[in-house]
């Protein structure tokens, strides 16, 4: 009799068929999970621990070295000069234009015989070897200013220092010419110095220059 009744309690505290079928089932769901997790953080931080201890390296991965302070002059790497790597522009050609020719202004003629006939000298002689045309040799100062008067102030016209029987002359001359031939052919020759003589002397410049 008591035996049946000790029976019956103990089937009555067992838990009810499947219910422990459903604790085990969400064990194995949600407790197995958990517990992994829960093993792999404390078997890390063991391996950390134990790494430390026992001198073993963990690899981590590399980071750039920090160096503490400033670098110096000749540490420190070249700057990159943007403009040298830029190709060098074309150098223009500068032209500078050339000065112009100064203004050769000629010098009045001296208002004496004297004067002009040294100062025609000069030009002629300045003018180089050549020929010359020699329309009069006088000596008499008033009728060679006369002359010089009527024929009037030409380029080619050349009043000449002279001597004549010991006396101090003056040559009327016309033009500069490279042969005596070019100056017999001479042409437009004033007409108060072509009516000093028909035919007028061909001379070289040496024979008229003093």
């Amino acid at each position: 009799m008591a035996s049946s009744k000790s029976r019956s309690k103990t089937r009555g505290s067992e838990p009810p068929p499947g219910t422990w079928r459903a604790e085990w089932r969400h064990f194995w769901v949600v407790g197995v999970p958990l517990v992994a997790v829960l093993g792999t953080l404390t078997l890390g931080a063991a391996l950390e621990v134990d790494s430390d201890a026992a001198g073993v390296s963990v690899l981590t991965p590399p980071t750039e070295p920090v160096v503490e302070g400033t670098l110096s002059l000749d540490e420190r790497p070249p700057a990159v000069a943007f403009r040298d790597m830029a190709p060098a522009p074309a150098r223009e050609e500068v032209v500078e234009p050339s000065p112009s020719p100064t203004e050769v202004r000629a010098e009045p003629r001296p208002e004496t015989l004297v004067g002009r006939a040294r100062y025609d000298a000069g030009r002629l002689a300045a003018a180089g070897p050549g020929w010359t045309l020699q329309y009069l040799l006088a000596c008499d100062a008033d009728n060679v200013r006369q002359v010089m008067s009527r024929i009037g102030e030409h380029e080619q016209l050349y009043l000449l220092p002279g001597l004549h029987a010991g006396r101090s002359c003056f040559r009327v001359c016309w033009g500069h010419f490279a042969s005596r031939d070019r100056a017999l052919a001479a042409r437009s020759i004033p007409a108060p110095l072509a009516a000093l003589s028909e035919r007028p002397l061909p001379r070289p410049t040496e024979a008229v220059l003093p």
